[in-house]
């Protein structure tokens, strides 16, 4: 083989693997004045895009403020999170539900799969955290086999 035919051979699947992982993950954060700029840009209305800057400024700040003050019967009923992953660990679907009670919501990922999302307050890292956003857990064939959490934006109450 020619050489430059091999380095085609390696830099185009290089190229497009790195292509790939920019759009997988190249999401960038824009500030309000960017967005504004970009929408500028775009459509070239100022009001429409005044609107677009503060729907997502009400936005971020109510995903990153809201939540829940819970009183201390409920703050004692919160599970230690890695106790929580350990205890239901290979347990099953009745013994979850048993002990942490009816999902928010019921995914089915494939015939095999199925999460259970608990976004209410479940577990916390450590007495005297923030509760987890969101627990999801993973069963296959009626049986755990992941446990996932998304842990608060801010660490302490």
């Amino acid at each position: 083989m020619k050489p430059h035919k091999t380095a085609i051979l390696y830099l185009l699947p290089l190229t497009l693997f790195s292509a790939c992982m920019q759009m997988k993950y190249g999401w960038d954060v824009k500030t309000p004045e960017q967005l504004y700029s970009d929408c500028m840009t775009t459509f070239s209305d100022e009001v429409k895009c005044k609107e677009f800057v503060s729907k997502d400024a009400v936005k971020a700040k109510a995903s990153e403020s809201q939540y829940p003050e819970l009183s201390e019967e409920e703050r004692s009923k919160l599970q230690i999170r890695q106790d929580l992953k350990d205890r239901i660990q290979f347990k099953n679907k009745l013994f979850v539900k048993h002990l942490i009670g009816e999902p928010d919501e019921i995914q089915y990922v494939n015939n095999v799969h199925e999460d259970w999302i608990y976004r209410r307050p479940v577990s916390v890292y450590e007495l005297g955290y923030a509760p987890d956003k969101e627990i999801r857990i993973r069963f296959q064939k009626g049986i755990v086999q992941k446990v996932n959490h998304k842990a608060p934006n801010k660490p302490t109450n």
